[in-house]
């Protein structure tokens, strides 16, 4: 396996034409198999490379000795250690980036106001914003393999027959990887509130979520009044129905 050292200051006495190779052998560098968690990984460093930091670091050295050379004698010159700054700035900025990556969505809460996007329904239809204009919004997550959800959504389903006319909209998201599968869940069981899947436009809206079901009440002017995680008590849920023209 190749090893991905490089030496620079061998590159340094031989010139320009020492870089150009380099860089060619830095295109083609592969990462060490101990340097790769999964053996599926151990291929192309670019391609599916999933590099430990050690193997991180040593691409940007190589980087360094490749291209920065020239800058790297001048730097010298003035007591500056190049490849070690760079590799501190590399190490920073993939730092950033991997919080920025790796940090939760903010989950609403009961106060925060929400603007509902417009949803695709499960039987193709369109629930637009303007649904949810002036009227109370209730918003329920769920599966169609999630135990609790199946206690729930029979009173959910009881709930959006009992407040049909009034100022109050029921909108349910599926979760399934599948739109079959919740299509298929909602016929088995008979249910006719609007259903569609979560998507990225929900997901903005609503945050992330924290269990399942997981339920919104959101006012006429659209901040939430209730949050509910968890499975719900059938007199609650048709307790909900109170909350129609808030």
């Amino acid at each position: 396996m190749t090893s991905l050292k490089f030496p620079i200051r061998a590159a340094e006495r031989r010139g320009s034409s020492q870089c150009a190779r380099s860089r060619k052998w830095w295109r083609g560098a592969r990462v060490q198999a101990s340097d790769v968690e999964t053996p599926s990984a151990r291929t192309n460093f670019w391609q599916r490379g999933a590099p430990s930091m050690r193997s991180v670091r040593a691409v940007v050295d190589v980087g360094v000795g490749a291209v920065l050379l020239p800058a790297r004698k001048i730097a010298r010159r003035a007591g500056i250690d190049v490849r070690r700054r760079i590799w501190a700035v590399t190490g920073a900025a993939l730092a950033m980036g991997a919080m920025v990556l790796g940090a939760p969505a903010h989950a609403i809460e009961v106060g925060d106001t929400v603007a509902l996007p417009s949803l695709t329904l499960l039987d193709g239809k369109t629930l637009s914003a303007s649904a949810f204009k002036d009227r109370t919004v209730i918003v329920e997550y769920w599966a169609s393999w999630c135990p609790f959800c199946a206690q729930q959504n029979p009173h959910v389903q009881k709930l959006y027959e009992a407040t049909r006319g009034k100022p109050i909209q029921i909108v349910t998201l599926s979760i399934d990887k599948k739109p079959q599968e919740a299509v298929d869940y909602m016929k088995a069981h008979g249910y006719t509130f609007p259903a569609g899947m979560e998507n990225d436009a929900w997901q903005a809206a609503l945050g992330k979520r924290r269990g399942l079901p997981e339920l919104y009440v959101i006012g006429r002017n659209g901040k939430v009044l209730r949050k509910e995680v968890g499975e719900m008590f059938g007199e609650d849920v048709a307790a909900l129905a109170d909350y129609a023209g808030k």
